[in-house]
């Protein structure tokens, strides 16, 4: 081998190992499995080969070496020793061994080295720019590396080090120095989200002091950067960094919470920085004077079953605004909701977890769609008709009713009735399958199905929910005879 030129001796250690892992992903410490780190030989960190069964396919046994940057090289030599079946030792020549190389890991190329070498340790190559370089051995015995050897050609490409850091920042300014100890390109990247830096400075010119400047940032806010360094025909990027700029941040709405009821929503505003508020929707207006980062209200005496639109702007302390803008929807208006509720539906079945209070039978007109406290069962659908009776308070205009079944104990063919004294019953819907209705879950986990019938405006102070006695019902178990309901709404018109 000519060694006349530069030696850059490269012993397998731990360290590049932990190198490689950085540098690329965690599929490619996979690739190291094929060996195992043995003690210190003489001096040297070994790595040894599995010997393998020849009746297992347990595919290459290989070893990858990984560098920074890719280098020019033009020989290598591999110090390894056989263990055989016997327990004498052999030193291996390069014949025993097949050596690849790699610009992207992925795609190898073979090295074919001179056939006057094959009978000693040493690979002569012409010159090559690799970055990966991958040992193969195929045999049968344990192998030993005790050391891996490149030569660099004499275009010896330096190591390349910087380091950078923030000199100073203003309220809408920032300055970062970089210092590299060979010329090169730069791109600085930077922005307010991590991962997202979508604003770029360039720097053009080679050197190895870079200078970026950066302006028209908001006061008081974290930035995230990193820079990209062009440097003999590779891309070296830095670690992400961030820093702040000085001053009180601009306000802004981290989270804008809408719970919507019939005739008023509730809101809660989460903001960056201490704030005071107005709110604006139809004739409306709430304000509020102190500052606090998170602030309740509630916008009162709307409409039901309607959509606002809403102007909330926000102020800090120095007055500087922040404006959002949005719509809200109120909920439909459940007369049912809290009445007195009679019939079948009066089993808890399961007392070792729901609880007997409230009543079980209230529980259709409670608002709550919870299995726990929000759920009534019925009897046995096989011995006796089962129904619900709604009392309203009053004789009122009905648009739709509302069912709320638990999909696993369901009526699939019930009816719907109203009635003005409890007595005479006018029919609204008959057999209704829930089925052509929608699925949602409770707020428990349940799967729920939801059927709804319009009431065309019909009045009535009473409503009925009733099955016949052994009708068709959907159950998850066999041996259950119950059907259970979650809520029935009666919206007004």
């Amino acid at each position: 081998m000519n060694l006349n030129f530069f030696k850059f001796f490269f012993i397998i250690t731990s360290s590049v190992f932990i190198l490689s892992i950085e540098l690329h992903s965690t599929d490619l410490f996979n690739i190291f499995g094929n060996f195992l780190k043995t003690d210190d030989i003489q001096g040297l960190t070994t790595y040894t080969f599995k010997s393998v069964d020849k009746k297992e396919k347990t595919g290459e046994r290989h070893l990858i070496v990984s560098y920074p940057f890719s280098k020019s090289f033009n020989s290598a030599n591999i110090e390894a020793i056989a263990v055989p079946s016997d327990l004498l030792t052999r030193p291996l020549t390069a014949k025993d061994f097949k050596l690849f190389y790699s610009y992207d890991i992925v795609n190898w190329i073979l090295i074919e080295t001179n056939k006057n070498n094959v009978s000693d340790s040493a690979f002569d190559f012409k010159q090559i720019d690799a970055q990966f370089f991958k040992i193969i051995f195929d045999g049968s015995d344990t192998v030993v590396l005790k050391k891996f050897d490149f030569f660099l050609t004499e275009n010896k490409k330096e190591n390349f080090i910087f380091e950078q850091g923030i000199i100073e920042t203003g309220e809408d300014t920032a300055l970062i120095i970089s210092t590299i100890n060979s010329a090169c390109l730069g791109i600085l990247y930077y922005g307010i989200k991590s991962g997202l830096l979508d604003n770029t400075i360039v720097y053009p010119n080679a050197s190895k002091n870079h200078r970026y400047e950066i302006s028209k940032l908001q006061s008081g806010s974290k930035y995230y950067y990193k820079i990209e360094y062009s440097y003999n025909n590779s891309i070296i990027k830095s670690k992400e960094g961030s820093f702040f700029t000085k001053g009180e941040p601009p306000p802004q709405i981290e989270k804008l919470d809408i719970i919507s009821h019939a005739d008023s929503v509730e809101f809660k505003i989460t903001a960056n920085t201490p704030v005071k508020y107005i709110f604006e929707t139809s004739g409306l207006k709430i304000e509020k004077n102190e500052f606090s980062e998170t602030h309740f209200f509630t916008a009162a005496q709307l409409n039901s079953d309607s959509i606002y639109s809403f102007t909330l702007t926000i102020f800090n302390k120095k007055d500087k605004i922040y404006i959002n803008t949005g719509i809200f929807a109120t909920k439909e208006k459940n007369a049912a909701a809290g009445k007195k509720t009679d019939g079948t539906f009066t089993v808890n079945s399961e007392p070792a977890v729901i609880s007997q209070m409230p009543p079980i039978i209230s529980r259709i007109t409670d608002g709550k769609l919870d299995y726990f406290r929000g759920m009534a069962s019925s009897s046995s659908v096989k011995k006796s008709s089962q129904y619900a009776v709604i009392d309203l308070g009053t004789s009122i205009a009905l648009k739709k009713i509302k069912v709320y079944w638990r999909a696993l104990a369901y009526s699939k063919k019930y009816m719907l009735l109203i009635s003005d004294d409890n007595k005479k019953w006018e029919v609204v819907a008959a057999d209704i399958n829930p089925e052509m209705g929608i699925s949602q879950y409770s707020t428990t986990g349940d799967p729920m199905l939801i059927h709804e019938v319009e009431a065309e405006g019909k009045h009535a102070r009473y409503v009925k929910l009733w099955l016949a006695r052994n009708s068709d019902i959907h159950v998850k178990y066999k041996q259950w005879e119950f059907v259970q309901l979650f809520e029935i709404e009666v919206i007004s018109k």
